[in-house]
């Protein structure tokens, strides 16, 4: 392990290319497989100057990138009072690429899962909760820790489809949390761990103005392009 400063260096960079295939099916609930691939994919490569001391990381056009992916969406209402709402991804990722010309590979699994139900107490009261977990993530050199987060929110409509109040409160559970970045690269490995402050507090108060009763007309002009050289 080594303890090191930090040198960014920003080089001249290619567009990378994308290939995007994607399968989905919306009813009963929403469901898709996908699968990416990468060329020329821009990674942040981290090399260790061991003479000065220093970890360069610069921008560059190396390697490429291979992910299946799938995801799920559900709206459900349980009761008449009660609904759920789901979201979940996976993803197996794997990227090659090359650091002071050596070959590095790195592949795993990437999630995350949202959870959101919500109560409706009646005369204008509802309560919502929501529940995220994400795994871990990573790219090329770099893997970032898993971490979860909860908020616990209540509302009260004080004018009916006009005047809302709500009030929030993010991380009720944990007050701070730990942010470590892990950099790995030929004949080094580097570890930077945060302590931040994740709990916030929110109040707020909506006012409804209204809807448009007709839809916003657009301009059915256009250019023409009329101007041909031989």
């Amino acid at each position: 392990m080594c303890r090191s400063a930090a040198t960014r260096i920003f080089a001249p960079l290619q567009p990378m290319r994308c290939n995007w295939f994607i399968a989905s099916r919306e009813q009963p609930l929403l469901i898709s497989l996908d699968y990416t691939s990468f060329n020329a994919l821009i990674n942040q490569v981290a090399a260790y100057d061991q003479e000065n001391n220093i970890t360069r990381i610069a921008y560059e056009n190396t390697g490429k990138a291979s992910m299946l992916g799938t995801s799920l969406s559900i709206s459900y209402p349980a009761t008449k009072f009660l609904s759920l709402n789901v979201n979940a991804k996976a993803a197996l990722a794997r990227v090659v690429g090359i650091s002071k010309g050596l070959p590095i590979s790195t592949d795993g699994l990437m999630y995350s899962l949202s959870l959101s139900p919500g109560y409706n107490f009646g005369q204008g009261w509802r309560a919502n909760a929501n529940l995220n977990i994400r795994s871990k993530s990573f790219s090329l050199q770099r893997e970032t820790n898993a971490y979860t987060s909860s908020s616990l929110g209540l509302s009260k409509e004080l004018v009916k489809d006009k005047l809302t109040f709500s009030s929030t409160i993010s991380n009720p559970f944990n007050k701070f949390r730990s942010s470590t970045v892990n950099l790995t690269g030929p004949g080094f490995e580097q570890i930077s761990i945060d302590r931040l402050y994740s709990r916030s507090y929110r109040i707020s108060l909506n006012y409804n103005f209204g809807r448009l009763r007709e839809s916003i007309k657009k301009n059915k002009r256009g250019i023409k392009n009329d101007d041909v050289s031989n």
